[in-house]
């Protein structure tokens, strides 16, 4: 709960955007309800791209980065997700450069909250949390960073191509491919034989 200006507590949890003001105010309170509203999904990207023995790391790493320039951000919530992701992908990049960190083969990880009728849903709930993030490092590495950022990010084509440099349009084609590659996945190992591009609901392309 946010405090009021007598000290108080408000019993109405604050908006995302109050939270971030007062976390760029370097106020305790606001910092811990934004880690709390994306610290889930963050460790869910970090593990898909890095494995579960790096994930935790990489995002302490991250959230340091973020409290050292946060009272230097200007910008929505939206626009903070796409920052905030936009360090931790870098973290995983140097990561990667440095001889002492490989990926690893997932253990038992905590699946990301909330479901929604997309396609990358679909193959989510098919190959399950610690299979897709395996699969998903297997894939190229931009198919790998756009259906990471897509789908456990929960981030739009638009914000994930603000943040990996490309148009809408090309962060939907990526998808697509990466999709398609799961798909097959999927029927190799004798799993569902779905399309993931099939859906009477919703298009995760919308």
């Amino acid at each position: 709960m946010a405090p009021l200006n007598n000290g108080t507590l408000c019993s109405v949890d604050p908006s995302f955007e109050e939270a971030l003001a007062a976390f760029r105010s370097g106020e305790e309170w606001g910092a811990e309800q934004v880690w709390r509203s994306h610290q889930p999904r963050l460790v869910a990207f970090l593990t898909s791209r890095a494995g579960s023995g790096l994930a935790e790391d990489l995002a302490s790493e991250t959230w340091i980065r973020v409290a050292r320039s946060i009272s230097t951000f200007n910008g929505g919530e939206s626009e903070f997700r796409a920052w905030l992701f936009s360090i931790a992908r870098a973290r995983v990049i140097d990561a990667f450069r440095q001889g002492s960190r490989r990926p690893e083969e997932l253990t038992d990880s905590p699946e990301p909250e909330g479901e929604s009728d997309d396609p990358a849903s679909i193959v989510l709930s098919q190959m399950g949390f610690e299979s897709l993030c395996a699969s998903i490092r297997r894939l190229p590495p931009d198919q790998a960073d756009v259906i990471s950022l897509r789908v456990l990010g929960d981030m739009s084509a638009e914000e994930v191509g603000r943040i990996l440099g490309k148009p809408p349009g090309t962060i939907r084609v990526l998808q697509s491919r990466a999709l398609t590659r799961l798909a097959r996945e999927i029927e190799a190992s004798g799993g569902p034989k779905k399309n993931p591009q099939e859906n009477p609901k919703k298009s995760v392309t919308e």
